[in-house]
């Protein structure tokens, strides 16, 4: 699923700002919640996997929305 997610980032990083029909918050809101929650899980976890996969999403965001997330990063 993060990989899905990392294309979505890299190909239309514009769409990632937008409200969803029927929202009150952004995809991008969505994909920290998103992030928190696998972060949470990968705390409580054995190996620490979800956390390394989750380091890559993040990256992708800061990677690809310079400027553009500023004052959206929690």
């Amino acid at each position: 699923m993060v990989i899905a997610l990392k294309n979505f980032i890299a190909r239309d990083p514009n769409t990632l700002l937008t409200i969803g029909e029927g929202q009150d918050q952004s995809y991008l809101a969505q994909l920290f919640l998103f992030i928190k929650r696998i972060l949470e899980v990968n705390r409580n976890g054995k190996d620490m996997c979800d956390g390394i996969t989750i380091m890559n999403l993040i990256i992708a965001i800061l990677e690809n929305m310079q400027g553009k997330i500023d004052n959206a990063i929690p």
